[in-house]
């Protein structure tokens, strides 16, 4: 379902893409012949039209470069702290053990107990969870040679995890948005397209030249097929 659910996703965007170039090549034809058309005119008026969109589309499509890159910036930053976090808990379950033997209390080190799994979550979880179990305890950690500020690098640590952890929410809902908006656009020039297609024909229907120039620009290319095998000649 995933897979599909990916297969489909990448299918509609290489669709937007091929209509973005075929509404680009509007643009050019508009350049060009636009100035047949009066000023005012319903084929003037959808030519402007058509090259707002285009300009929006454009802003669109960096929206989404943008949230892409925020979402996987994210991921690096979070997977970046996630190792942090790790590496701070891990000091205080093997200082919690050794507390643990050498003050006869074997169920000191039950709160210092490592996350099952290797979730994100559950780490932020269990960090919360030392925080709050190794501050009454902290001059007894210290003791054990943890640095003073253990609980401290923790609680920074986990701050800064939580924020990768919103950046890359926020770059995921920046690159979803930026797709939905620019299949909405795509959805408004395809409108446009199909009211320029009787204009344009009717006002060069004596210029074939221009009419085979339309057509050109008009025409949305096909998407590539599937890569055939090619057979070795015996």
């Amino acid at each position: 379902m995933v897979l599909l659910q990916q297969n489909t996703k990448t299918m509609k965007n290489a669709l937007i893409r091929r209509q973005y170039d075929m509404f680009e090549m509007i643009e050019a034809f508009k350049v060009k012949r636009g100035a047949a058309f009066a000023v005012g005119s319903r084929g003037a008026t959808l030519f402007a039209a058509n090259s707002a969109n285009v300009t929006a589309m454009r802003g669109a499509g960096a929206g989404q470069l943008s949230g892409s890159g925020e979402y996987h910036g994210g991921t690096s930053s979070k997977r970046f702290w996630y190792g942090e976090l790790k590496e701070d808990l891990t000091a205080i379950r093997d200082t919690a053990v050794s507390i643990a033997e050498a003050e006869d209390t074997p169920d000191f080190d039950d709160s210092f107990r490592m996350p099952r799994g290797s979730g994100y979550g559950v780490m932020a979880t269990a960090a919360r969870s030392f925080l709050a179990d190794a501050a009454p305890h902290q001059a007894l950690f210290v003791e054990f040679e943890l640095p003073a500020n253990f609980l401290t690098d923790l609680a920074g640590d986990l701050a800064e995890f939580e924020k990768a952890e919103d950046k890359q929410d926020d770059g995921l809902l920046g690159q979803v948005g930026g797709t939905a908006n620019l299949a909405a656009l795509s959805n408004q020039g395809m409108k446009i397209r199909k009211q320029l297609q009787a204009i344009v024909r009717n006002k060069f229907k004596a210029s074939p030249a221009v009419l085979a120039e339309w057509e050109t620009a008009q025409h949305i290319a096909s998407a590539p097929g599937p890569v055939l095998p090619v057979t070795p000649t015996p």
